[in-house]
This record gives C-alpha cells, structure tokens and sequence, in this order.
C-alpha cells in the first residue's frame, strides 16, 4: 500500500513483527531524537513494515524510552503497532517461561485477580502501562492506537500465564485476569488508545 507523509510518498510492506534492532536503538539515540534506520525490513526491502510489534517487557526505562519514540515514528508513517508482553513474573521476579522458574509459581493468574495475595502487584503493573499508553501522542497531540495483545498464546504451556504447566492456571483464571486487565486500564485509568487483541497460540476448535 502506499501513503503520504508530508507530500512525500512511501511505501509500507504488509509484514507483522519486523523484528527492528532494539539493542542497537539505545534510550540515548531515543533521547536525542535521532531518526531512525534501524529496521530489518526497511533495510532489506527499502520500505517500512505496514505493521510493527515492540514489546513491553518489564517496563523498563531502557525498554520503554525507545519504545515510546518507535512508536511515535512508526505511527508518523502509517503504521499499525502493536504492543506484546514477555514480562517476568510479577510475583516471583523469575523468568517468563515457567519452566526455568523455580519459586512459587501456583495459580499465578488467580493471585493477581481481586481478592487474590498479589492483586495490588498486578494493579501497579497495570498503573506503570496506563502511563505508557496515555504518553503516547502524535505531533498533534493526539492519543496514538495501538493493538495490545496481554497474555499472548495462553493456551500454550511455556508462559507463566499459560494452560497445562505447573502454574495450574485454568481457563476461568485466564478469562478473568483478561477482563480485569481490560476493565482496569479502560474503566480505572481511562484508557482509550487501545484495542484488545486475543492472541492464542492456536485455535484447537475451528468451529
């Protein structure tokens, strides 16, 4: 597809996840608002990717500098983005896949839900990706959209969030921590900009 940025044409490949170097785009490139070149497809093909997939993580400075700045470039030129979440447990500090965690790991997704021993640990979590989400404007000030797919392949076995591991998470944990995360971020800390994207490993039923 083709648009236009200040009259000037470019051109943006229909591919998902292009995997942009973002250990070489450090927050000090992101600070000094350097543009940037450092995209795999854009290097390859010698155009933007029509969608671009960053990542959360921790929500760390160093991850969410740079992620602010792509974000903001990438929308500048017509792009769709999307925002995954390959955090560390919010409970133990182990490791995304549960397997190379070794503390605590049990019912992880009902601890974090209301009522539960570490629901304030995931309100916080939620409160650090609400300021994320409402510092997110165009050069006309305007709240940017993206696509935010939590708990992503859910139905496979290697996340702390996922089904048939030792974390014994059933699917009533994980349709009720989605619709938490949801109606917290949208009803509590009004947030608007995004759109909800439930992202299975795969469908078991095609029906």
């Amino acid at each position: 597809m083709e648009l236009k940025e200040d009259t000037v044409p470019i051109k943006l490949s229909p591919i998902q996840n292009p995997n942009t170097k973002g250990w070489e785009y450090t927050v000090e490139i992101a600070k000094e608002n350097k543009y940037d070149e450092l995209c795999d497809v854009k290097g390859v093909t010698g155009h933007y990717p029509a969608v671009i997939a960053l990542d959360l993580y921790d929500l760390q400075d160093k991850i969410i500098t740079p992620l602010k700045t792509l974000t903001k470039l990438a929308y500048a030129r017509g792009s769709v983005i999307t925002f995954s979440m390959h955090m560390s447990n919010p409970i133990t500090h182990g490791p995304v896949k549960v397997d190379e965690d070794h503390k605590g790991v049990e019912h992880t997704l009902r601890r974090h839900l209301p009522g539960g021993r570490n629901n304030d640990v995931w309100r916080h979590r939620l409160d650090g990706i609400a300021d994320i989400a409402h510092s997110l404007r165009d050069h006309h000030e305007r709240l940017i959209p993206i696509i935010f797919r939590p708990f992503h392949e859910n139905n496979g076995k290697w996340f702390f969030w996922g089904q048939g591991n030792k974390a014994h998470n059933t699917p009533d944990d994980f349709i009720k921590i989605w619709w938490y995360t949801v109606d917290y971020l949208r009803n509590t800390k009004d947030v608007h900009n995004f759109l909800y994207a439930y992202s299975p490993k795969r469908w078991v039923h095609r029906s």
